[in-house]
């Protein structure tokens, strides 16, 4: 069952310098308090930072998001669509120097800290990225002028069937990597990719161009042109094309949700879709995902990212014509469950607003627009609070699709991507691998014809070699403690 959360929120706007000075008077009462660790001397100095900020530019009138409770609580009103127009040069001036320069270089010091922990275990995965098996494509044609060098997949297969012979194809996993929408890359999956490539899975990594060459927008179409590449070649690297499970941690996460269910959209609408439906795929499983845009405000800010950044990013600036509930999974969900609704009040399959007649088809159902939807979070999480996954799956289950929530305490955003793989902990790929199976499974009960491949068995097998400890221990406790994300 899902366990609903208390989201809160508030808003104040600065309009003279005393209120700075109120703020800067309470904000530093926090002084007098011991530190134990990083995060609370980095809160310290965002604290003191986002203060000055306030005083010297509070002829500015902005919106301040305040919350209870600063680790873990997340604010669903705060409208990233409807900001000032602009911001005054000295406050921007101000806001970089005090807030994101600070923040950002504390992160960048942690960033390196965690990585010199865990450097033994990168070695190894350095290793095995540059010596794999695995074959690097372009899923974007030449001809396509918007294709960059970031739209090449890695495909971890061991077998070319150019012959398009159809006999024992294996079951595919596409997965997207994350990195804030701008420091992502492929290489990210290979851990993932080394386990279930043993495991008898052909696993398809697609990388996406990234900010600032591309915002969200251009992000998701890169996505869905991957996704559809996948399905209609797959075949020739031996993956059966009917047997495709979708996955993405954090960004990757977000953008392939975002396709998913603009295209359940449109479906609910009763306009044409292009190319493959949702339901063309087994299902879809995110992890860490940040699945609700507009309560990841405060968490940008915590990150020293301010509302102008975030409105560039997602090609709001560039284009007034976008709207950030295009490309925000959770107001996405919330459209879809009111057009469902409409819909079923009316007895339409297509919106009565944008039709006024009833159509010829079926009253759509949620299984019929999105497949299965495993949704999963670590408790520990200081980039994008668990609760996020946590709603998003309770609105899911809300419209009538079939979706869960996993929770994995004490996880951080990156442990099933990193350490947790280090330390040989490999909880969210056997709960991936059996949602891939069982997925499978389902589609042969469902038809007499379906062949389960001998190939893949029921249970991943975590004694594998390639599923050993790459990490001392201590050195993956320590990393947590400094792991920024």
């Amino acid at each position: 069952m899902i366990r609903r959360s208390r989201f809160t929120t508030s808003t104040s706007n600065v309009n003279s310098t005393s209120n700075g000075d109120d703020q800067m008077q309470n904000q530093l009462q926090v002084t007098s308090d011991s530190f134990s660790d990083f995060d609370e001397r980095a809160s310290l100095l965002t604290s003191i930072s986002r203060v000055v900020a306030t005083s010297v530019a509070a002829s500015t009138t902005m919106t301040d998001t305040q919350y209870d409770d600063e680790d873990d609580a997340i604010n669903t009103d705060v409208d990233l669509q409807d900001l000032p127009p602009t911001y005054s040069l000295q406050y921007r001036i101000v806001y970089w120097t005090f807030v994101s320069f600070p923040t950002l270089l504390t992160d960048l010091v942690r960033l390196t800290v965690f990585v010199v922990l865990l450097a033994p275990a990168f070695f190894s995965f350095l290793k095995f990225y540059c010596t794999c098996d695995r074959k690097v494509l372009y899923y974007k044609k030449a001809s396509d002028t918007s294709r960059s060098i970031r739209n090449q997949m890695d495909i971890y297969s061991t077998i070319e069937n150019n012959s398009n012979n159809t006999d024992n194809l294996k079951p595919v996993l596409i997965f997207f990597t994350g990195g804030a929408w701008v420091i992502g890359y492929k290489m990210w999956g290979a851990f993932l990719a080394k386990v279930f490539a043993a495991m008898g899975v052909v696993v398809v990594v697609p990388d996406y161009r990234n900010y600032p060459i591309a915002t969200v927008p251009a992000m998701v179409q890169d996505t869905e042109q991957a996704i559809q590449w996948t399905l209609d070649n797959v075949h020739l690297y031996g993956g059966d094309p009917t047997k495709v499970m979708l996955a993405g941690q954090s960004a990757g996460g977000h953008l392939a949700s975002v396709v998913l269910l603009q295209k359940a959209l449109k479906l609910v609408k009763g306009e044409p879709i292009t190319g493959f439906k949702p339901t063309d795929l087994l299902g879809f499983c995110s992890i860490s995902a940040p699945s609700d845009v507009q309560a990841m405000a405060t968490n940008f800010q915590k990150h020293g990212l301010d509302q102008s950044f975030v409105q560039s990013l997602f090609g709001v600036k560039a284009n007034s014509a976008v709207s950030m509930d295009d490309n925000d999974p959770q107001r996405l969900v919330e459209e879809l469950q009111r057009i469902m609704e409409n819909n079923k009040y009316n007895g339409y399959s297509s919106n009565e607003d944008a039709h006024n007649t009833p159509a010829a088809t079926t009253i759509l159902s949620m299984d019929q627009v999105l497949p299965p939807m495993s949704i999963f979070h670590g408790t520990a999480d200081q980039t994008v609070p668990f609760e996020v996954s946590e709603r998003f799956a309770s609105s899911l289950q809300d419209a009538g699709a079939q979706a869960e929530y996993i929770q994995y305490d004490g996880w951080s955003h990156t442990d099933p991507i990193l350490e947790a793989i280090m330390e040989a902990d490999h909880r969210f790929h056997c709960d991936l691998y059996d949602r891939l199976y069982q997925s499978i499974q389902k589609k042969r009960n469902n038809s007499s014809r379906e062949q389960l491949s001998s190939s893949m068995p029921p249970k991943l097998d975590d004694t594998l070699p390639e599923c050993a400890q790459l990490c001392p221990s201590p050195l993956v406790k320590a990393a947590r403690f400094c792991n920024p994300f």
